[in-house]
């Protein structure tokens, strides 16, 4: 397994940290931690960070991420106002300044804030500042991300904003070479793929990436998690050359001390920045998303019991959309055809699926054919489908960061949603066990409410 030569694997071991009242000491680390307040910090080799309680308590979240404050060009604002976006989001606008400057940074946020955005913006300016045409030419920007659908989704966000100048290829499994190698000889200026393909493409000599200046970890815990350890190393080797550095940015919703070791293999001691939206000890669940539980011991009634959820709580049962997340691909096609012959077309996603029939279900879920999709763990990364007003879990997740990551399917761009885990009294353990490291309650929804 390749180590950097300067690996900070040590570095969350090393830094000295003293509390006297509320201040806090940190050597050779920029660390950023938002509360409900704004704190902007200059990184240096010692530096202290004091918390004003009374710092950002009448601040207008509109104003400080209004275009103004930041280098964006006219016309990538232009870009954005297509999309409806009038300002920058708080996990957009507190790393902007960090990432346009070069400075490694992790960044912990809610699901649904607009993480992808926050990446690809200061990324998409910096790189538009210095266009090249010149055919064949190296990537500047890699961009990771776990499955097929993600980089799919993030290329169609860095597209959405990015001049005709800049070249953006994707490169994931599932899909024929040849058009993937025909985009990178033709020249790339931004890569995204996922890592099993990317270093299919290295080893062929195909994806030459001695040129890159930055590389992005997207849902980076879902990468390690799903076993990509390896082949993150060796893409990073492959860009990180003797006496040159690339800058490192890492996204995710949940980042875990055994994820931090790993990160510390990447990552410059002098120069990162850690910006966490989410505070230790309030809910690691977004805000805006109300979550309820609802016991049932009759797994035979379980599809009926799914249909009279999203009857019951859905926005409009005429229109709305929900996922319903299951533990296994078989129970995934159990409910599917259980539901064939339902008025509300539903349709299944999951791994067993070919690449074409992916992409067939998510066109018609995201362009509103299909009300109910029943998917496994593969839709609960990062993809951003607005119109999702329900999330029903078939059961409690192993994990709390995996229910984190499927109840933010809903309550997307700041709009509400609901989060429903169906459960049985073996799995009541489970349930509180997610409550307590998400600090948050479920409601109980009792069975005659459904009546």
């Amino acid at each position: 397994m390749f180590v950097l030569p300067h690996s900070i694997r040590h570095l969350f071991k090393t830094i000295n940290i003293q509390v006297n009242s509320k201040q806090l000491t940190l050597q050779s680390f920029s660390f950023v931690r938002y509360k409900t307040k704004l704190n902007l910090i200059r990184s240096t080799n010692e530096f202290n960070i004091n918390h004003d309680d009374n710092y950002q308590s009448n601040e207008n979240s509109q104003d400080l991420g209004s275009f103004k404050h930041f280098n964006i060009s006219e016309a990538t604002q232009k870009r954005l106002k297509v999309r409806n976006v009038e300002c920058l989001f708080p996990v957009q606008y507190r790393s902007y300044n960090d990432i346009s400057s070069g400075k490694d940074c992790i960044v912990q946020a809610h699901t649904g804030t607009g993480k992808t955005l926050a990446f690809s913006l200061p990324i998409v300016e910096r790189l538009q500042s210095e266009v090249s045409n010149i055919n064949g030419r190296y990537p500047r920007c890699l961009v990771l991300e776990p499955t097929r659908e993600l980089a799919k989704q993030v290329t169609n966000d860095f597209l959405s904003i990015a001049s005709r100048l800049l070249s953006i290829s994707t490169i994931y499994g599932g899909k024929e070479y040849s058009q993937q190698e025909l985009s990178l000889k033709r020249g790339s200026d931004v890569v995204i793929g996922t890592p099993g393909r990317i270093k299919d493409f290295i080893n062929r000599k195909i994806l030459i990436l001695n040129q890159c200046q930055i590389i992005v970890l997207d849902e980076v815990d879902r990468i390690l998690d799903m076993g990509f350890q390896d082949d993150v190393d060796f893409i990073i080797k492959n860009i990180y050359g003797k006496e040159k550095k690339s800058q490192m940015i890492v996204f995710s919703a949940t980042i875990p001390l055994w994820l931090k070791k790993n990160l510390s293999n990447y990552m410059s001691k002098t120069n990162l920045s850690f910006i966490n939206l989410i505070d230790d000890q309030q809910e690691k669940t977004a805000n805006n998303i109300e979550h309820s539980s609802f016991k049932l011991n009759q797994i035979e009634k379980r599809s009926e019991i799914i249909l009279k959820l999203f009857k019951k709580y859905s926005k409009d049962v005429n229109k709305s959309q929900a996922i319903i997340f299951c533990q296994t691909k078989q129970e995934c096609d159990f409910l599917g055809k259980s539901y064939f012959n339902s008025n509300i077309s539903s349709d299944v996603l999951h791994g067993n699926l070919s690449q074409r029939k992916r992409e067939y279900v998510l066109t018609n879920f995201r362009q509103g054919r299909i009300r109910l999709l029943i998917t496994t763990d593969l839709s609960a990364r990062g993809l951003d489908i607005p119109d999702v007003d329900l999330v029903i879990l078939t059961s409690p997740p192993q994990d709390w960061e995996s229910y984190v990551h499927r109840s933010g399917r809903t309550g997307r761009a700041g709009k509400n949603g609901k989060a429903i885990t169906i459960f049985n009294q073996q799995q009541m353990k489970q349930l509180k066990i997610i409550q307590t490291n998400t600090n948050m309650e479920f409601i109980n929804i009792h069975p005659n409410s459904l009546d």
